[in-house]
């Protein structure tokens, strides 16, 4: 009983969480047009090192409709790291969308976590076997 309890502390204290609330905030959202694409431009403030955050993109309608892009390439999505400047392309004609009126745009952070790797990865594996394999973001 009482090795289970150490084994147990030892992981919580050892275990770094990943996954975490961000601190990072993101800024001056704007966006034009340029060719057949909506090029929007945002900044991200107060990430921490190796914080993997997922951003979303949508646009507002004058009457509260959401328009969420499909066809998005650029800093959006899964794997946004870091602090700076962000850009965001949306091919509006591959989305087939008519837009009229105005629009805002909203980025947002919808989940983040921080990746950890190397001898901690290894060293969880020491506790329990194949662990430190489970954290290891394969490419």
């Amino acid at each position: 009983m009482r090795s289970s309890i150490i084994l147990v502390l030892t992981i919580i204290l050892f275990c770094k969480p990943c996954f975490c609330q961000t601190k990072a905030k993101i800024t001056d959202v704007d966006f034009h047009l340029e060719d057949w694409y909506i090029v929007v431009n945002y900044n991200i403030a107060g990430s921490l090192p190796k914080e993997q955050m997922t951003i979303e993109l949508r646009f507002i309608t004058e009457n509260n409709e959401s328009i969420i892009p499909k066809t998005v390439t650029g800093d959006a999505g899964t794997k946004v790291f870091g602090d700076g400047t962000k850009v965001i392309l949306w091919d509006i004609v591959a989305d087939q969308v008519l837009l009229s009126g105005n629009l805002k745009a909203s980025v947002a952070i919808t989940s983040s976590k921080i990746l950890y790797g190397g001898p901690s990865n290894a060293f969880l594996s020491v506790i329990i076997p194949g662990l430190g394999g489970y954290f290891v973001d394969e490419k």
